[in-house]
């Protein structure tokens, strides 16, 4: 109110100052300075003020007071003028209310401010008491809050404390039980065989005294309740266990905590600020103390801790082991003294009791395991169950002289057997306990409602998960590669390379045995699945037990678990090291230097017998079967095709040397190829030369009897040689040249289809498996052999190609132009003779091709289809070509005899009146119409071939000579 007030009347005023400082020309005052407040700027201009006051004190009395009037009756006037317009506006009505009317106010600022002070400092005084007020206020909130919280940590640490104390007390009290259900267990058991005694001795019935209702139930309930007394403490265990953790989690949050505040860690966290509270706690930004007071109360208790974990972890172990043992030495005695001792009945009984404690032993395992991860120490664990439970079953079957069994020695051949033992009688003890804990720390998912990529990046995360307890591989298969490895005769014995075929094996039967190993173990025994499904049978409590038994958890072991686990078995630093223990390099130039000196001693052998030597190394049945499959021929090449499946067989592959069997594989085909060109290009000579053989038979008469027998079975044989100190280029043999070609043409089939299809078999076995990833896999092996393969063969196409259109047509075409000499002699048999005129074909003229008709005939069923029947085109392109110069030249010859015969007026006629030059021309119209008969017989076109059209031509004439002989 008092500064609207005060806006009201410095508005008058200024309207006043205003309307008094405009000039007048009748106002004897007109001349008069402005006021000093007629605005902002002079109100606070000094200088304005000087002159006003000397200019006032310069004018008269009434002069003064008529001004005064003048400038109340205007204020009057604007006072009423500004009340209207506020009573006319929404805005200015509300301002009415300060006042009846605004006359009432100060006449200036001054009188109003004299007026406001005392009123201002009294807020002020008021303003200052309320802030000091307002700061001990929050202080005193912040102390409150502090203590409130130092209350709850007080309440927090005494919670601590007393569970600290409690389960102290309850580690002590398990420190001090004897744990006897073993005990009673074996009491029980020689309770059962004393009556047995006494029964046998008195010749009463062994089931009526031990089978009776009394008897069974009073055994029942004291295995119960010690089964119920020892879970209950195991139980506790866990749940100690478990506060252990807790504690020691609150240790090390505890350290961290003072760490921080030793190195400014507090300050950091809160972004620099706080200080100290005076008592020894940091007080951050709010004024609220850290939790270092519990933190300080925890390390004081670190010893107790600590001292209690240590405790913790010897009963853990010491129960583990315990428990571990008892299971061992109760499979010893059922298939030991007891099975042999009692009746049938009672072994009956005694294993459906010896269920039920199976489901005890389970129940107890489970807690003692969950309470080594809580302790942090599932390495103990595994390595309690390696020592106690796998550690006897391994070395009671691990040993040169099982490994040996069935074999001479270092043949190795017991070790499928060996390892198989191992496998069936861990999971026969600890099938159950191999099942629960990795149900326990590794599971399956749903695997219909995860798409594929979705289950892929599942099994990669599962795969590299680290388990808290790993039994199966730190607990089984270490142990068993443990012993294999550190046992120096065994570990010479499986893994020397010396022997490739027992390496090979021995390699294999590992590489399966690591491979199933986990499938074997989690599958369940024909008793397991008997003792789950069997009835119970029994009173109204067998029936309530049975019915709470149903509802036991029963583990359910996955595709996916098996492959996860697979997959931590191959990831283990110890299958790292038991891998490199294979010295595959070796192994693969073993057999890599087998099957090149194979090669190589064959390809000696066809130098010096020729392409027909007999060089396979198989048994004769084996290369009939070959030659009777595949159509091959010759012993050599059996021979490369036998090696070449040898090298992918199963008894040699070993599937981490793929990439060096394809290499190996390349080189061999590349050799093989090498050869046979070299030889149809004339670059090998076939045969032994005279003074080789004098050498080799020197040789051999200075070995002794059984050396020369040794030694005349890597000698290839020279009997088969048609001239023994002859050599020759077998690119020269008709023959050789067909099956050599025939036989590399088979060989480039085989490497195209089978062979592609054999290496995808041996490299990714198909086991009925339609999944993706399998039949992708598959996919991209073929493709990526089909390319080694195509680049190997690239030149064995060209290479046939040109041993038919070159060689074969060279060596068939020299042998069909060699009865083209008789053509001469066709004129020298009509020339004066006086022979009748001819009516058949000369008989050279079924000769000329008779060759290729013979050829073909031979080796109808062996030509490459690829060849097709260019090759015989050409070479009756060049028969007929020198047969049509050869009956050129003759005509020619004939011609000019008659010509120097008419000359000299002797020319002779004869019978019919043919001349002996018509003669000729005849006999060689009907050779060519012989000729031509024969060409169409070997499937070629007469008309298409050139040759023959000449010979047409060159003979056409004679052909009016038939009627003329007809007639006559």
């Amino acid at each position: 109110m008092i500064m609207k007030t005060t806006m009201t009347v410095s508005s008058e005023d200024n309207d006043n100052t205003q309307k008094a400082s405009q000039p007048k020309s009748s106002d004897p005052s007109s001349s008069l300075p402005p006021l000093p407040f007629a605005s902002s700027s002079s109100y606070s201009s000094s200088s304005s003020s000087t002159e006003w006051a000397e200019s006032l004190s310069s004018l008269s009395t009434p002069l003064l007071q008529s001004k005064l009037s003048s400038l109340l009756t205007e204020s009057q006037s604007l006072s009423s003028t500004l009340t209207s317009r506020l009573a006319s506006s929404p805005s200015g009505q509300s301002l009415l209310h300060i006042g009846p009317s605004l006359s009432t106010l100060p006449p200036d600022l001054s009188s109003l401010m004299s007026a406001l002070s005392p009123l201002l400092k009294d807020v002020a005084e008021y303003q200052k008491v309320n802030e000091i007020e307002l700061v001990r206020v929050v202080a005193q909130s912040k102390i409150l809050k502090r203590e409130c919280k130092r209350a709850f940590m007080a309440q927090s640490c005494q919670k601590f404390l007393k569970d600290l104390m409690n389960e102290e007390d309850v580690l002590t009290r398990l420190m001090s039980w004897s744990w006897s259900w073993s005990e009673e267990s074996s009491s029980m058991m020689q309770t059962v065989q004393q009556e047995v005694d006494l029964a046998s001795a008195q010749g009463e019935d062994n089931v009526n005294v031990l089978g009776s209702d009394s008897n069974n139930k009073n055994r029942k309930k004291t295995m119960a309740k010690a089964s119920g007394l020892w879970i209950s403490n195991v139980a506790s265990l866990e749940r100690v266990a478990y506060f252990t953790f807790l504690s020691r989690e609150k240790l090390e949050y505890s350290k961290d905590q003072v760490t921080k505040s030793l190195t400014g860690g507090n300050n950091h966290h809160n972004g620099g600020g706080g200080g100290s509270a005076g008592d020894g706690y940091t007080v951050d930004s709010t004024g609220m103390t850290q939790d270092l007071e519990m933190v300080q109360f925890v390390m004081k208790l670190s010893p107790r801790i600590h001292n209690m974990a240590k405790n913790v972890n010897d009963v853990l172990n010491d129960q583990f082991e315990r428990i571990l043992q008892r299971r061992m030495e109760k499979y010893s005695m059922e298939n030991g003294n007891r099975m042999s001792t009692l009746t049938d009945d009672v072994q009956v009984d005694v294993n459906d009791a010896h269920v039920d404690d199976a489901n005890m032993e389970l129940l107890i395992l489970g807690h003692l395991l969950r309470s080594f991860v809580f302790m942090n120490r599932g390495s103990d664990a595994e390595a309690i169950f390696a020592r106690v439970a796998i550690m006897p079953i391994v070395r009671k079957y691990v040993s040169i002289g099982k490994l040996d069994e069935g074999g001479s020695r270092g043949e190795c051949a017991g070790l499928l057997l060996m390892l198989q033992q191992i496998t069936n009688q861990v999971r026969e003890i600890w099938g159950d306990v191999l099942r629960m804990a990795e149900s326990m720390f590794t599971w399956d998912e749903d695997e219909d409602t995860d798409t594929d990529n979705d289950q892929e990046q599942q099994q990669q995360e599962m795969s590299h998960k680290v388990v808290e307890i790993d039994l199966i591989t730190a607990g089984v298969w270490v142990p068993i590669v443990t012993a294999l490895l550190t046992d120096p005769v065994i570990k010479v014995a499986i893994f020397s390379p010396g022997i490739a075929n027992i390496f090979q094996r021995n390699y294999l039967v590992l590489d399966i045995f690591l491979s199933e190993l986990a499938k074997n173990l989690l599958a369940m025994n024909n008793d397991d699945l008997d003792a789950a499904q069997a009835p119970r049978d029994g009173d109204v409590e067998d029936n309530d037990e049975a019915a709470i038994t149903d509802l036991y958890y029963q583990p359910k072991i996955g595709a996916q678990t098996i492959q996860t686990v697979q997959s931590r078995m191959y990831a283990h630093p110890m299958t790292l090291d038991y891998s490199k223990r294979w010295n595959l390099p070796i192994y693969y130039q073993l057999r890599f230097g087998e099957i090149c000196s194979r090669l190589e001693k064959a390809i000696k052998g066809v130098e010096m017998n020729g392409w027909y030597a007999n060089v396979f190394t198989g048994p004769e049945t084996t290369m009939s079967k070959l030659k009777e499959m595949y159509g091959l021929e010759l012993p050599f090449f059996v021979e490369v095709f036998d090696s070449l499946n040898w090298l992918w067989s199963q008894g040699v592959f070993l599937k981490p040397l793929t990439h060096r069997f394809l290499r190996g594989t390349l080189q061999l085909i590349g050799r093989v190829v090498a050869f046979v060109k070299q030889g149809a290009r004339g670059e090998i000579k076939f045969g032994v030369e005279e003074k080789e053989m004098k050498e080799e038979e020197n040789e051999r008469d200075d070995r002794s009897l059984d050396d020369r027998h040794n030694y005349s079975d890597s000698i290839p044989n020279i009997q088969n040689l048609e001239n023994a100190d002859a050599t020759y280029v077998w690119c020269d043999r008709l023959h050789n040249v067909a099956a050599v070609s025939s036989d590399v043409s088979i060989l480039e089939n085989h490497f195209m289809v089978d062979y592609i299809r054999t290496i995808e078999n041996v490299v990714c076995p198909s086991s009925g498996n339609s999944d993706l990833d399998v039949v992708k896999t598959s996919y991209e092996i073929s493709e990526l052999v089909s390319e080694i393969m195509t680049d190997a063969t690239k030149d064995i196409s060209p290479l046939v190609n040109e041993m038919w259109n070159d060689i074969i047509v060279t060596l068939v075409t020299k042998q069909c132009t060699a009865p083209l000499a008789a053509v001469k002699g066709v004129a020298a048999t009509y020339r004066m003779t006086n022979r009748p005129p001819p009516t058949q074909p000369s008989p050279f003229v079924h000769t000329i091709l008779r060759p290729l008709s013979e050829f073909e005939k031979s080796i109808s069923k062996r030509i490459p289809t690829q060849v097709g029947l260019q090759w015989k085109k050409r070479i009756i392109d060049t028969v007929s070509e020198e047969y049509s110069t050869s009956v050129s030249e003759l005509i020619d010859t004939v011609q000019k005899t008659e010509d120097a015969l008419k000359n000299r007026k002797v020319r002779r006629a004869v019978a019919g009146g043919i001349s002996d030059g018509e003669k000729v021309r005849l006999q060689l119209y009907l050779d060519q119409e012989a000729f031509s008969r024969f060409v169409e017989e070997v499937g070629v076109d007469p008309t298409s071939v050139l040759g023959i059209q000449n010979l047409v031509s060159l003979t056409q004439e004679a052909e009016s000579l038939i009627v003329k002989v007809q007639n006559s």
